[in-house]
């Protein structure tokens, strides 16, 4: 019995079937018949057992069976680590895989290049950066920063600032992706806004309230 009967990587199964019902029910949360699909997933590791008990198995060798099964990334799918599984990282509602798309050492590169006055936020292992031409820093509090960044008299830089300085903290502390301008990923636990690839983004809020005036 393989360790990771996975339902992605295994041909077709009783329990690989399951576990597809099981998955593609969870990204639609739909939590009824999800329930009613890990029911039928016991069920199937349950008279997997029997079968097997049935034909002679040692006992010991039937709780094995079962114990791996029940533990195997079908049964128990947590969507950690295996992208074939995940599909996308649907159900990574907390902790990311990669949560950081830079070490510190490559943001601090990229603010040395930085030659104009706009900020860019990123988040590292080792906190959260705001950076432009005047100067680079480095916190783990979102409002740590608001001395620093010398916008206290254009309100909506500020807001806009805060807002994402909040967002990035949040991600810091739990582990997320971070993307400036761009939602935290929460998987299925958010319904996921359209978004039209042929077209290019819309201007942001701060953008719009400057070109308003």
């Amino acid at each position: 019995l393989p360790a990771l009967d996975t339902p992605y990587t295994v041909e077709w199964s009783p329990s690989s079937l399951a576990g597809r019902a099981s998955i593609a029910i969870a990204k639609g949360r739909r939590t009824a018949v999800r329930d009613f699909a890990a029911v039928a997933t016991t069920l199937a590791v349950v008279a997997f057992g029997a079968w097997l008990n049935a034909a002679g198995v040692p006992l010991y060798a039937v709780l094995l069976a079962m114990l791996a099964m029940g533990a195997s990334a079908t049964f128990w799918w947590r969507g950690f680590h295996d992208d074939t599984v995940v599909g996308g990282g649907g159900l990574l509602q907390l902790h990311g895989r990669q949560p950081h798309a830079a070490s510190p050492e490559e943001i601090a590169a990229n603010a040395a290049g930085v030659r104009d006055r706009n900020y860019r936020v990123e988040v590292a292992e080792d906190g959260i950066h705001v950076y432009n031409a005047a100067g680079h820093h480095t916190g783990h509090d979102a409002l740590s920063f608001f001395p620093k960044l010398g916008v206290e008299k254009d309100a909506a830089h500020a807001f806009y600032l805060a807002s994402e300085l909040m967002k990035a903290e949040i991600a810091f502390a739990l582990g997320k992706r971070y993307t400036q301008d761009e939602p935290l990923d929460w998987g299925v636990a958010v319904p996921a806004r359209p978004e039209d690839l042929t077209r290019l983004a819309q201007a942001g809020h701060t953008l719009r309230a400057r070109e308003a005036k």
